[in-house]
């Protein structure tokens, strides 16, 4: 059962791979020399092509690289994360592939013959409209949730979602089929809604995570947007012709078998998934990365580079450091506040530590964004900092941070007005 997938994901590999590491290859070359005709005029050359060197191998790995690699470097790390975004994209398309198999399989057997058609259209019709309520009710909340500074969580978050979602219409299509047409229809509006969640969390994390390997250059995003294109175009159609190939053999798998080989496939999926967003080394800080960078500093000295910090921070919300920290969140009246250092103000209260930035305050490091760091590590540290903490964002400016780009602070980022 697995045999298929697997081939077809080496085969993807065997693709993009090459196309992808021909990315670090020097540019081809051109020889100038002075024209051969003795011209008296210094600033005439004439160009000749170098050796030829073109073989069988490397034309193919040229038509590859036009074809699914961006024109510009990206950062390193690129070659993996394409790979594995499309051998996840590859899986999903597999177990879609048999969901819609069983899904109908589903409906025939819960309707008569003569309906199975205008069941099925009602099904799918009452799924699209739940999706889209979906969709614009997370939309409506999405200013409410850390989509920016969470962006690596939310698009592992979008995954799970996803794969919810496709086991829901397995489990209750496949393993355990309802008995009545309308309790089919209610789960698949329920998987639609999860899908329709998928795809506005991994949309919202999509533009940063496609700018960072656009090497935050805005002229590179159309072409890395087009070549990821073809990418995905070579992996869903890969997939559906593994989805093809698994389902016109289906009737001679066992029950227990392809429900293992479907888990297997979403473990494949998710492991895929963790690994790819790996690659990702963004260069802010956010209240995970920065918990990971100081925890590094405060027990051996030495500030981590956001391509250590990628290969650590969590992935899963509730996990890692900096829970219940966060900098400018909303303080009740009557509130404790203590001042822990001139300008910054901590408030503690069922199990959260709320940093407030004074206005104009909070010392001379290079501007609001330094303040509200500053604030972060304040609160994740619990005591102050003193002359250090100027020392230690010099050091984080020479391991790659961009602190202009951080973003530490919680919902608007308030600060506070202070009577002193």
């Amino acid at each position: 059962m697995l045999v298929v997938p697997v081939l077809l994901t080496v085969t993807l590999t065997a693709l993009l791979v090459p196309a992808a590491q021909s990315l670090a290859a020097p540019l081809p070359s051109i020889h100038l020399s002075r024209s051969p005709d003795g011209s008296s005029d210094s600033s005439v050359f004439v160009a000749s092509p170098p050796p030829p060197t073109a073989s069988p191998r490397s034309s193919v790995t040229s038509s590859l690289l036009d074809t699914f690699a961006p024109a510009h470097t990206p950062p390193r790390g690129y070659a993996r994360y394409a790979v594995l975004n499309q051998v996840q994209n590859l899986l999903t398309a597999v177990r879609n592939t048999l969901s819609s198999l069983f899904i109908l399989s589903a409906y025939a057997d819960t309707s008569q013959a003569s309906a199975v058609a205008l069941t099925a259209t009602l099904a799918f019709i009452s799924r699209d409209a739940a999706g889209m309520l979906a969709t614009l009710g997370f939309s409506r909340l999405a200013p409410a949730f850390s989509l920016s500074s969470d962006l690596k969580r939310w698009r592992f978050l979008a995954d799970i979602t996803a794969n919810v979602a496709l086991t829901t219409e397995f489990m209750f299509s496949y393993v355990h089929p309802p008995k009545t047409a309308a309790r089919m229809t209610l789960v698949l509006c329920t998987a639609n809604v999860f899908k329709a969640l998928c795809g506005l969390m991994a949309a919202s994390a999509a533009g940063p995570i496609d700018f960072f390997w656009a090497a935050s250059n805005p002229a590179n995003l159309p072409g890395l947007s087009a070549k990821a294109a073809a990418q995905s175009t070579l992996s869903n159609g890969l997939g559906l012709l593994a989805g093809f190939l698994l389902t016109s053999r289906i009737g001679s798998v066992p029950r227990p078998a392809l429900v293992a080989a479907y888990a297997a496939l979403t473990a494949l999926h998710l492991a895929a998934n963790a690994s790819m967003l790996r690659c990702v080394a963004l260069p802010y800080l956010n209240r995970v990365r920065a918990a990971v960078v100081l925890g590094e500093f405060d027990r051996t000295g030495r500030v981590l580079t956001p391509e250590e910090v990628a290969r650590r921070e969590p992935l899963l919300f509730g996990g890692g450091g900096g829970r219940g920290v966060q900098v400018g969140g909303r303080v009740r009246d009557g509130a404790r506040v203590v001042e822990v250092e001139s300008g910054y103000f901590r408030n503690e209260g069922r199990g959260r530590v709320n940093v407030l930035v004074e206005e104009g305050g909070g010392g001379d490091e290079n501007g609001c964004d330094a303040r509200l760091l500053k604030g972060l590590f304040l609160g994740l540290r619990g005591e102050r900092w003193g002359e250090e903490f100027a020392i230690f964002l010099r050091r984080l400016e020479e391991k790659g941070w961009d602190i202009a780009a951080s973003n530490a602070h919680a919902g608007k980022g308030m600060r506070v007005v202070v009577k002193r």
